[in-house]
């Protein structure tokens, strides 16, 4: 027996900027705990320490030219 689907598409896709694409989707996914570990691939207390391991070595400087992507966008697009 099949298990009958909540909604076509999540709340979550359906609101998401344009603009700034999936990876800028991480406020939203602490929103939605059973998404985000599918989207993540692992737990958001193991995303917090490893972010908490490896944050200052892949944040960048803001200069007058850009302003970098954060640290923790950086490591989602690393973990995808």
């Amino acid at each position: 027996m099949q298990n009958q689907r909540r909604y076509w598409v999540h709340p979550l896709w359906l609101k998401k900027n344009k603009k700034y694409g999936t990876f800028n989707a991480t406020k939203e996914l602490n929103l939605y705990p059973e998404r985000f570990k599918s989207f993540y691939r692992m737990s958001k207390e193991c995303f917090n320490l490893l972010l908490d391991k490896v944050k200052d070595a892949i944040t960048k400087k803001n200069t007058n030219w850009r302003v970098p992507v954060n640290a923790e966008e950086r490591l989602l697009i690393t973990l995808r």
